[in-house]
């Protein structure tokens, strides 16, 4: 069942990629459901086969894949408090694998992914375009591997800001019990606009190449 949702979600995330790479200012319509989630669907398996080089580690010591192309906000404080249980029973050696491949990971082959996802989406979602490794490449040479990565790290940080501001707003909200974060917050309000943003940053990053 998350998987399906996960579909739906990440091919609407896709459609306001293809919208903003269009100059469209308005957000597409939550239609079309077929073609949603074949969208998202191309969208995990891109996401899935970039993480394949260091989820394969982690397969062979049985660990869960979903984290790794997962474009919820909350993937990051699973992996933060997977890593904290393992402090807690004194694993070093498996801390230091899990924190080698996720740097590994969202330092090189996630930023990479998003660009291909990127180029699937400016030529019409078909899934070839996204293992055009020399076009991709090119595409971030041309950007500025400075400004590429900026812009990558600028906005990791403004999503994690505005969630952990949301999970805050949360708990107080739990506390003086008002409403759960989880069930009404989360994802009513705080995780479509943090997919908003991040679809459109992928775009402009894209299309933006040397302009400035």
């Amino acid at each position: 069942m998350a998987l399906l949702i996960n579909c739906f979600s990440t091919g609407y995330f896709f459609k306001i990629i293809q919208y903003s790479l269009k100059d469209t200012r308005e957000l597409p319509k939550f239609n079309k459901w077929v073609k949603l989630f074949k969208n998202g669907f191309k969208v995990t398996c891109v996401s899935f086969i970039y993480s394949i080089p260091v989820t394969l580690p982690l397969i062979i010591l049985n660990s869960d894949l979903f984290n790794f192309y997962s474009y919820t906000p909350g993937f990051i404080i699973i992996i933060m408090g997977e890593i904290l249980l393992a402090y807690l029973h004194w694993d070093v050696i498996w801390v230091s694998i899990q924190v080698f491949v996720y740097i590994l990971y969202f330092l090189i082959l996630f930023p990479i992914s998003l660009m291909a996802i990127a180029n699937m989406a400016n030529n019409g979602g078909k899934l070839r375009y996204a293992f055009e490794f020399k076009v991709i490449f090119d595409k971030i040479k041309n950007i500025g591997w400075i400004k590429f990565y900026s812009w990558y790290l600028l906005t990791g940080v403004i999503n994690l800001l505005i969630f952990l501001i949301g999970v805050l707003i949360g708990f107080i909200l739990i506390l003086v019990h008002t409403f759960p974060f989880e069930k009404l917050i989360a994802p009513l309000i705080l995780t479509p606009y943090i997919y908003i943003f991040f679809a459109r940053s992928i775009a402009l990053i894209y299309q933006s190449e040397n302009s400035i």
